[in-house]
């Protein structure tokens, strides 16, 4: 094969990008959640000590306080799942096609899937969505930080 007719696409990361792809999915899909719940379980532990946030915390006896924020940790982790699947296909088809993603894509895939889920569930999470938006976009960016740094992308 003669390399000078090999054509370099301004953009595309040289060599195959569905590893990379595949990893981002993965990554996003299983990691993500768990970087959310655990950014929700230390907004609960410190506003529970204190003495802040919702009537929930500031009604709760001595010793309740850790059960209750694993019970919100728990649920923070199942409701995250469907926004943190949307996310990653967006983002794996960014990898796929263009070889990377920039942190404000994730972002904002993160923030809109979040948002739209809290929205259509209904109930308590609709209430609260500016928060759960920033929460996934903050999860977003630190997830990757942790695949620029295992050197999935660049």
């Amino acid at each position: 094969m003669n390399k000078t007719n090999v054509v370099n696409f301004p953009g595309k990361r040289k060599g195959w990008t569905l590893m990379p792809a595949v990893y981002t999915f993965v990554f996003t899909t299983l990691v993500g959640p768990a970087i959310a719940a655990a950014i929700l379980g230390v907004i609960y532990l410190v506003s529970g000590m204190l003495g802040m946030g919702p009537p929930s915390i500031k009604l709760l006896k001595a010793g309740e306080l850790l059960p209750y924020t694993a019970v919100r940790v728990l649920d923070g982790y199942i409701w995250s799942a469907i926004p943190a699947a949307l996310t990653a296909a967006v983002l794996a088809a960014l990898v796929y096609r263009m070889g990377n993603f920039h942190w404000l894509y994730g972002a904002i895939a993160a923030a809109v899937s979040a948002t739209l889920m809290a929205a259509v569930s209904g109930g308590q999470a609709s209430i609260h969505t500016t928060f759960i938006a920033v929460i996934a976009a903050t999860t977003a960016v630190l997830g990757r930080m942790v695949l620029v740094a295992a050197k999935v992308v660049e």
